[in-house]
């Protein structure tokens, strides 16, 4: 079940770099970063040029906090999930490893999954791994979208714009 989008007062309280959960395409909940101004959202801080997001209301589902507040509220997971970020193989996490944003989107969904029953309680080695590749997919579905916009903005038709 999709959540609702925040109340204008909730809306106002966001601060400069809080972590916000969005509503994305399809109804995919995307997690981001408010700009040091609060102008966009960044999706991604690895190709932050191509991955922001306007500030919108009817967007934005959940205020996570600040990096500090999530460290405090989370600290011997978020530490325990930084190591299996840090001692990963794949590949594909290299470019993710000192991303801040990546390590929120992945404390993220750990408690979605601890949640949804996914998986037992404990936060196991294998229950943050599955986490990380959660936010792995989340990367990969940014990057598609991006893709997809930037396909569609060098491919759409051409509009007839002579004056009459």
């Amino acid at each position: 079940m999709m959540k609702k989008s925040m109340s204008k007062a909730d809306f106002e309280r966001i601060r400069a770099h809080d972590f916000v959960v969005l509503k994305g395409v399809n109804n995919k909940l995307i997690v981001g970063q408010v700009s040091f101004d609060k102008s966009c959202i960044f999706l991604s801080l690895t190709n932050n040029e191509l991955s922001r997001l306007a500030m919108i209301p009817e967007l934005i589902l959940e205020n996570l906090g600040s990096i500090v507040e999530l460290m405090k509220k989370y600290k011997e997971v978020f530490f325990r999930l930084n190591d299996v970020i840090e001692k990963s193989n794949l590949p594909e996490l290299n470019e993710y490893k000192n991303d801040s944003l990546f390590k929120i989107k992945a404390l993220y969904a750990l408690r979605e999954l601890l949640d949804s029953a996914e998986v037992n309680e404990d936060v196991t080695t294998e229950t943050l791994e599955i986490a990380v590749k959660k936010a792995l997919d989340e990367c990969v579905y940014i990057q598609d979208v991006q893709f997809t916009l930037s396909y569609y903005i060098l491919n759409r038709p051409k509009q007839n714009t002579q004056m009459m």
